[in-house]
């Protein structure tokens, strides 16, 4: 059996929020993950999991669905498939070499295509993505190699309504 203070993975807290959508009890959750049932109820309790809050979980795993395939998207130069993400009334709002504000997909396009087109080997290689606020931060390697952060609001239709990048460090709460 685990002890208290060993820490949680991000394994181990995926396995909580699905178990709420498979109604696994606590009880089997020890077994499973060789912790006691009071300890899981606890960490369960700390995420906010339980059945009323399933829906902010399905939310946030959705956002990050939707934020890893732009990244795949992109790192595969796939132009079709990365406006397809977008929403047709979408902004974009790029810090990376002076403010610059790309409104609707004719822009965001145009932004885009430079890019793909002379993107370094290892661009688009995901760093790390969080979810904050409902909506997606995800810090990745730019075309050049450099790295950037974005953050991701997207709208009821899954698409991405609202974005902003920059130099990673650079923006802080943006969109």
């Amino acid at each position: 059996m685990k002890l208290k203070n060993t820490p949680w993975t991000d394994a181990e807290d995926a396995l909580l929020a699905q178990a709420i959508t498979d109604k696994i009890s606590p009880a089997r959750l020890s077994v499973r993950l060789n912790r006691s049932v009071n300890t899981i109820k606890r960490r369960m309790r700390t995420l906010g999991l339980s059945e009323k809050n399933h829906a902010h979980w399905k939310a946030r795993s959705h956002i990050e669905e939707k934020a890893k395939r732009w990244i795949d998207t992109a790192a595969g130069r796939n132009l079709i498939g990365l406006m397809s993400l977008y929403s047709p009334d979408a902004s974009l709002e790029c810090a990376c070499s002076g403010d610059a504000v790309y409104a609707g997909h004719e822009a965001i396009l145009q932004y885009w295509v430079p890019k793909l087109r002379s993107a370094l080997p290892k661009a688009f290689s995901l760093i790390k993505l969080q979810i904050q606020d409902g909506r997606a931060v995800v810090d990745y390697l730019s075309f050049e190699e450099k790295p950037v952060r974005m953050f991701m609001t997207f709208d009821h239709a899954g698409r991405i309504a609202q974005s902003a990048c920059g130099p990673r460090g650079c923006l802080k709460n943006a969109a």
